[in-house]
């Protein structure tokens, strides 16, 4: 469900909290088959990589098995310095050693047109690995290993996606 702005935002999250056929709810951005691009800078290699905003429960909810460490917490919203590594981006920046507790410099990827007004997905800062998940198929189209990473949201943050998971018929939880 795409809530954008919407006003009615804090009630639709209300009544997706309460319905009885909903087990679980995380917030996503950019939505589903998205993402933004971004750098991790360690010394001086840059490895480019796909970023993705969620909330703690979106692992749970998209059934993304968590290899090691642990997923975001309540208390880990919008522009928290933590991060989740994809398996492969774990390979790819630590080939010798565990991701976890591991610090790197996030760096967002600059609009092509020099004369953009539209600022960067995010800002610029270091992060430190929490949580190493397994690689998603369909994180994007063309390759399940390219480096990825998740960065922490919130259900409360405006223009998040967001996913459920329910029990039984998923006809009747469309037409609620």
């Amino acid at each position: 469900i795409q809530l954008e702005n919407l006003p009615k935002r804090p009630a639709v999250l209300q009544a997706i909290a309460t319905e009885p056929i909903v087990t679980q709810y995380a917030a996503a951005w950019p939505d589903m088959m998205d993402t933004v691009s971004g750098f991790a800078a360690i010394g001086d290699a840059k490895t480019p990589l796909h970023c993705k905003f969620v909330s703690g429960a979106y692992f749970d909810v998209m059934g993304i098995p968590m290899l090691r460490g642990r997923p975001f917490t309540e208390a880990e919203r919008d522009g928290a310095t933590v991060a989740i590594v994809s398996e492969s981006t774990a390979r790819t920046l630590w080939p010798n050693g565990n991701a976890i507790g591991q610090s790197f410099r996030l760096e967002p990827d600059p609009p092509v047109d020099a004369q953009s007004t539209t600022p960067p997905a995010f800002p610029a800062r270091v992060v430190t690995v929490v949580g190493v998940s397994r690689d998603v198929k369909g994180f994007r189209f063309n390759d399940s290993s390219s480096p990825s990473i998740f960065l922490p949201t919130s259900l409360d943050s405006p223009n998040t996606a967001v996913m459920a998971r329910i029990v039984g018929n998923p006809d009747i939880a469309r037409q609620k």
